[in-house]
């Protein structure tokens, strides 16, 4: 036993004294701290927090938690081989859990089964579907609300708010208006159209109370959280940063145990090009 005590320690946080060093900070209110930091040429960070792109780390959940602090995740690609889809579909979770406006809502047909929507909003995580007809004009919207004890055999046109009762905005909007137009008219969903009444966007007021609430977080030109995907160096990493480019993954990382190597040389090159 007295063996063992020479060779096992332990400390707690009392067993040590940290002495105070020379501070230029005058304040500690986080509000006031800039610790900001270029990620790249053209991201910069507010918080320097990055996730790493293991299964067992960053997926969307993790991804919107870092965005939302200031930093980014890298949604990892341990999935199958070849199998691009499912990391896509953690990009696209990222992008569309918070907007400014959203430029792409979900929409269903008028026509459409009551099933039909439940399943979209089942599979999407969207509360509300714009309805459109073949043209893309707006004719209603159907929320998680309107299918609440609903007769699943009905319609989509049977259950939607329709679009007399809507207000609508049309042209660009930028935050401060959308917000005028919501309070005045009680609104908790705003589509936008052109003059056609064709759909242009949405306005969502959990949106609006995201963007005020989270001041520090990682966001694009759209009002959308930032995220990253990582790519291999070899078999179909050019497709796969192809599908993620195109689900608007804002960072690309090649993903390599040996990183200064010939075959990583090669992979920056032909994704450059």
């Amino acid at each position: 036993m007295s063996d063992l005590q020479q060779f096992v320690r332990g400390c707690t946080f009392d067993d040590f004294l940290f002495t105070p060093q020379y501070s230029v900070m005058e304040r500690r209110d986080p509000a006031w701290i800039d610790l900001s930091c270029q990620l790249s040429t053209r991201l910069r960070l507010r918080r320097p927090i990055v996730s790493a792109n293991m299964d067992t780390i960053t997926r969307s959940e993790m991804a919107i938690a870092i965005a939302e602090e200031g930093g980014i995740g890298i949604i990892d690609r341990g999935y199958r081989a070849g199998d691009i889809e499912p990391q896509v579909r953690e990009v696209e979770r990222v992008k569309r859990r918070q907007h400014g406006i959203i430029a792409d809502p979900y929409t269903i047909r008028p026509e459409a089964p009551l099933t039909e929507a439940a399943n979209t909003m089942r599979r999407t995580g969207v509360g509300t579907l714009v309805v459109v007809d073949g043209s893309r004009r707006v004719v209603g919207l159907l929320t998680t609300r309107d299918l609440r004890f609903a007769d699943q055999s009905k319609t989509v046109s049977d259950r939607m708010t329709p679009g007399e009762r809507l207000v609508v905005r049309g042209g660009p909007l930028d935050t401060a208006a959308a917000e005028e137009v919501m309070r005045t008219h009680k609104l908790k969903k705003l589509p936008l159209v052109n003059t056609e009444g064709q759909l242009t966007g949405l306005i969502t007021a959990k949106d609006l109370i995201k963007q005020e609430r989270l001041p520090f977080a990682t966001r694009d030109d759209h009002g959308r959280l930032r995220v990253g995907a990582p790519v291999g160096a070899k078999g179909d990493y050019l497709e796969r940063a192809a599908e993620l480019l195109r689900a608007s993954a804002d960072v690309i990382v090649i993903d390599i145990a040996h990183g200064h190597s010939g075959v990583m040389g090669r992979a920056i090159d032909a994704f450059r090009a």
